[in-house]
């Protein structure tokens, strides 16, 4: 279940603002332009909620675990439990999964959250760490 709070401008108090059936069992999501989008344990999959009404602009179409999210030049990068690796794309009006790997095989406890820095997303499982080059530049051969 995810819940939003909105806080007394004057006064430290909260109140509920909305609850939604649709939550994340472990991991980040991602508030951006007035949407989160993130996976979502109850449906196996992942979602775009609207900040202001909490309701649930759409839902990605596959079957999908639950994971984290991050953000970066203009798509999601979502890292699923069971090592699936998506790149999507996502605003109010759709919700489009561009590409996936699969990062380990046989796996369903892929916890870390992805780190995007300096062009490279860093993915880890356990003690291994990899990394990406997502920059679109090309390396220069001499």
């Amino acid at each position: 279940m995810s819940l939003c709070l909105k806080l007394g401008a004057k006064t430290p108090v909260a109140k509920r603002a909305w609850v939604v059936l649709s939550g994340n069992a472990v991991g980040s999501a991602v508030l951006r332009d007035g949407f989160i989008v993130g996976s979502d344990h109850y449906t196996r999959g992942w979602v775009c909620i609207d900040v202001v009404t909490g309701k649930i602009l759409h839902r990605s179409k596959a079957k999908l675990q639950y994971g984290s999210a991050v953000f970066a030049d203009g798509c999601y990068y979502g890292v699923c439990s069971d090592g699936v690796v998506l790149l999507m794309k996502v605003d109010k009006e759709s919700f489009k999964e561009i590409s996936r790997f699969k990062l380990v095989e046989g796996k369903k406890d892929v916890w870390a959250t992805p780190v995007i820095c300096d062009g490279k997303l860093y993915l880890r499982y356990h003690d291994k760490l990899y990394c990406y080059d997502i920059s679109g530049k090309k390396e220069k051969k001499e």
